[in-house]
Parts: structure tokens; sequence; C-alpha cells
């Protein structure tokens, strides 16, 4: 048998973010109508975890695997991720495949590098839920992380005709959010701004951005203004935190993509495990919202937040869709299997 195989160079030519945006939003609606039972689908739970290695140095897994009907293919994902190996290893911080298989016989057909994917899908994942929970005339956008991811949801907000008129950044290393306000700055003449704390990258933005693997609060109640919409995005495995439990508190609106997953793992998982937060304060599912059963921001001083820990659909959505562009125009390697 042959197997399909896909790297990050030939992927990227096959997609753009404008077709990201409409994938991103028709895989939350996809969800929704899965969590109703109205359509065939099945999801593996999330595994996600802190790796530690013998010499100390940390790391990230996850892994996510599912099928949804109409599209023919079982996809399984799953990446590691280091934050510290550029700085200590030159390498890069993620590595991350997808398998893709035939739902009816289980037989392969394609490996693709998934981090080029993963990122772009969860950037217009984030700003698809900016698009029905910040305010449309949105203009100044805050990131807390200058990352590969930091970029796409950069792109993607621009993309979703969001007014941008102001860019922040801050991470903890000063080098990486200053080549991130450069880069913005040359490539959509915004003004951008790398700032010394999260709070100057926070203070007086429409739209907060969380993007960083972050174990512990960046993004404090004090800092955000009236109106402000938070995508936390950072957080998808056990420990890690980017926004203080008093915004979650304070929040008018949470929304997740995936409730389970959230409070398993997702940025609200330590404010519901301590109580400061339940069930209940959980506004919505971002599918039910896409799909129309419930209204995304209803009022300009709402205090929105969403929080994505990724989803299977996602992928299955995105990597189908890429592989079948990858068939119609011969790109790819064979593999022997």
């Amino acid at each position: 048998m042959k197997i399909l195989s896909l790297s990050k160079e030939e992927i990227v030519p096959l997609i753009d973010m404008k077709e990201a945006l409409a994938l991103a939003e028709d895989a939350y609606r996809l969800q929704w109508l899965s969590r109703k039972r109205e359509i065939v689908s099945q999801f593996s739970p999330l595994v996600a975890y802190e790796v530690k290695a013998p010499s100390g140095t940390s790391g990230f897994f996850d892994f996510r695997s599912g099928y949804v009907q109409e599209i023919p293919i079982l996809i399984s994902t799953l990446g590691y991720g280091y934050p510290e190996n550029k700085s200590k290893h030159g390498l890069p911080g993620v590595f991350a495949y997808s398998l893709l298989s035939d739902v009816e016989t289980g037989v392969p057909k394609a490996i693709m590098e998934a981090d080029h994917l993963a990122s772009m899908r969860t950037g217009a994942a984030s700003a698809i839920a900016s698009k029905y929970l910040a305010r449309k005339n949105s203009s100044k956008i805050a990131f807390i992380g200058s990352g590969h991811l930091a970029r796409n949801m950069l792109e993607a907000h621009l993309a979703q005709g969001f007014p941008i008129e102001e860019i922040s950044v801050w991470s903890r290393t000063s080098i990486n959010r200053e080549k991130f306000a450069r880069e913005a700055s040359e490539k959509y003449a915004i003004r951008t701004k790398a700032c010394e704390t999260p709070e100057g990258a926070v203070r007086g933005a429409d739209i907060v951005c969380c993007c960083s693997p972050s174990m512990e609060p960046r993004v404090v109640h004090d800092d955000l203004k009236e109106g402000t919409h938070v995508n936390a995005f950072g957080a998808d495995s056990l420990g890690k935190q980017e926004v203080d439990p008093k915004v979650l508190k304070a929040c008018n609106k949470i929304v997740v993509d995936d409730l389970e997953q959230c409070l398993a793992a997702g940025e609200i998982h330590k404010a519901a495990r301590s109580g400061i937060i339940s069930k209940d304060d959980i506004y919505a599912e971002i599918g039910e919202i896409v799909s129309g059963g419930k209204l995304g921001r209803s009022d300009e001083n709402e205090l929105t937040l969403m929080d994505g820990t990724g989803l299977a659909v996602q992928d299955i959505v995105i990597f189908y869709r890429v592989y079948q562009k990858a068939i119609l125009r011969g790109v790819g390697s064979s593999l022997d299997l």
C-alpha cells in the first residue's frame, strides 16, 4: 500500500487564511450538530499533559482524533511542544503530525505535517470567536505571546475584516516580541509596539489574544477596559493558565469550544476546580452561537471570553480539504507502508 506524505512546504500553498476562516466556522457548526446528535460523529477525549525529561526540560504533549459524517476520513493528530527548544537547542518549539485514514477500513491515506495547519486553524478559530463576541469596530488588538500562533491570530483578524489600527505584544523574551512588532509593522503598515509588561500590552485593547504556554496568569481584570473580548487559546493542558480567575468571574459571557475539554484542561479548568466558577457560569459553546442558537455579543460594554482548546473536528475539516487539494494537484510524495 501507498501513503501520501505532505510536508509543510507542500501544504503552505494549498490554503490561505480566507479559506481557513470559512473552514473554522464550518467546523464550529459541525461540532454543535454533533453535540445535538444531528450528525454521526465520534471524537476521542483530548489527551494533554506535561512532559518532564530526565534533564529537567519541560514539554507538552497532546493528541486528538475523530471523524464526522460526510467527511470519509478518520484523523489522528499528535503534537509535542518544547518552548525552550529554540533558545537551548536551536530547534523548532513544536513538532506535530496528522494521520488521515479511511474511516471504513482504517487504511492510512496520508501523513501530514500538522503544526502549520494547526496554527492556522487556531488563528482562524480565534478570529471567528471575535467575529461573534468582539465589538465590530475593534481597532486595537493585543497579544500575550509572540510566536507563530500570534502571527496567525493577527492575520486571521485582519482577514476577518477587523479595522485594526494598533497592535501591541508582550512575551517573556524581549528579542521575540520586538521581532514580532517589527515584522507586523512592516507587513501590515499598522502601528505596533512591543511592551515590557503584559499590562502595557493589554491596557486599552479591544481584543486580547492569549497564545502562550504560560503556567501563570498574565491578564488581570484591572488591565481590561469595558467591552473587551479575550481569546484565551494558550491553555490546552493541565497547569497552563494565562488569565486571572477574577477575569473569568467578572465576564458577562464565557464561551468555550468544548465544555468537557475546557473544564479538563482549558483556561477555565483551574478556576472551575477551585470553585471560583462553575458549569453554570459558561454561557455557551461557540458552535451554538455560530449556528444561531444563542446570541454572541449583545451589549457594547460586555466583557467576553472565549476558551479555545482546539477541536478534532477542526483538524478533520481543514486537513481533509488540504488533502483533497493535494490529490487534485499531484502534490506530495508517495511512501510505501
